[in-house]
């Protein structure tokens, strides 16, 4: 049985054959170091770099990038713009909100967090109103008209009532209303 270590969102995983059922589909951000340990390449810290409009990312390797314009949705790979509520797989926050190491994992956390009881139970126009409410200068009944009619279903359906696949469109289409749009990227 391999060791695992986690400190913050770094993990420590030594050398298996079957190293893809250790790190649960992050498989593509697996190096292999010349001490035969395995790590993920997945930063590990992100900080606000310059004005609002940078984040620097450290790898667990010490390298560092930066992802500059863009949206902030995008900068912080926080597709949901989701505020930090201390999320295990944050390794960051700008302003108010969680910065995650990889788009994938943003995605993963949208979905987690649709799904999980503070949600499931809501409406998808009592979600948006909690979600996004106006008290953040967001129209929640736009937004929730915007994403039932994007999907075919009504306002009134519960989350709980979508299946996965429908899951899936909804943190899709939440990332399209929340303005995800690329910017530039570079190794610093």
């Amino acid at each position: 049985m391999p060791f695992i270590a986690e400190k913050a969102t770094f993990w420590l995983i030594n050398k298996t054959k079957d190293i893809n059922k250790i790190v649960n589909g992050y498989d593509k951000f697996v190096k292999l170091r010349n001490d035969d340990t395995v790590f993920l390449a997945t930063p590990i810290y992100a900080e606000q770099y310059g004005n609002n409009s940078h984040i620097a990312y450290t790898r667990a390797d010490g390298s560092r990038f930066l992802k500059s314009y863009g949206s902030r949705a995008w900068r912080k790979n926080n597709p949901g713009n989701i505020i930090f509520a201390h999320q295990k797989q944050a390794i960051g926050r700008g302003t108010r909100f969680a910065v995650f190491p990889t788009e994938d994992i943003g995605m993963s956390v949208l979905r987690d967090l649709l799904a999980s009881d503070a949600y499931r139970n809501h409406t998808i126009a009592s979600a948006i109103r909690k979600y996004a409410p106006a008290s953040d200068n967001n129209n929640p009944e736009r937004y929730a008209r915007a994403l039932a009619n994007s999907m075919g279903i009504s306002i009134n359906t519960r989350i709980r009532d979508l299946s996965d696949r429908q899951l899936e469109q909804l943190a899709n289409e939440i990332k399209r209303i929340e303005g995800w749009t690329p910017g530039t990227e570079r190794e610093l």
